[in-house]
């Protein structure tokens, strides 16, 4: 059966809805999601592995505590049907200990015969993900120095 761009654009729409759940579970959800999705964050100078499910809950649940109130919005869908694959240009905000988060992303979804992502990148502004997460983990040590 070939999957048509509505059923991708729905694919593309749950990994948003998970995103603006924050729920690790919903972000799991083989409703969307294949069993064997590879995930991997990107640009490669970030230096990390794709992840297969297990890995990535792994590394992103202990992640969405530094957040909340996260909304994940799309400025630019791109279905591309023959490939099976969705490109989303996306904003968020959300609030964390240290202030205001403010990232920008590009996922690429690619999806199996079934509509789900069977790949996902997501390619993440770099330069602020860095200077965020070293003024996260500053606080984090300021907080610990504190308390002892």
């Amino acid at each position: 059966m070939a999957i048509d761009a509505e059923a991708l654009k729905a694919t593309a729409q749950s990994l948003v809805s998970a995103f603006n759940s924050w729920d690790l579970e919903a972000l799991m959800s083989e409703s969307w999601r294949s069993p064997s999705c590879i995930f991997q964050v990107l640009p490669l100078s970030l230096d990390l592995l794709p992840m297969n499910n297990e890995e990535w809950k792994k590394y992103f649940g202990p992640r969405m505590k530094a957040l909340s109130n996260v909304h994940l919005k799309v400025k630019e869908m791109i279905v591309d049907e023959k490939e099976r694959k969705v490109a989303i240009w996306a904003g968020s905000t959300g609030e964390t200990v240290i202030g205001p988060y403010k990232n920008e992303y590009v996922f690429i979804l690619e999806c199996g015969e079934d509509g789900r992502a069977e790949w996902i990148r997501e390619f993440v502004d770099s330069k602020y993900s860095s200077d965020f997460l070293a003024k996260l983990e500053n606080y984090k040590s300021e907080e610990q120095t504190k308390s002892s």
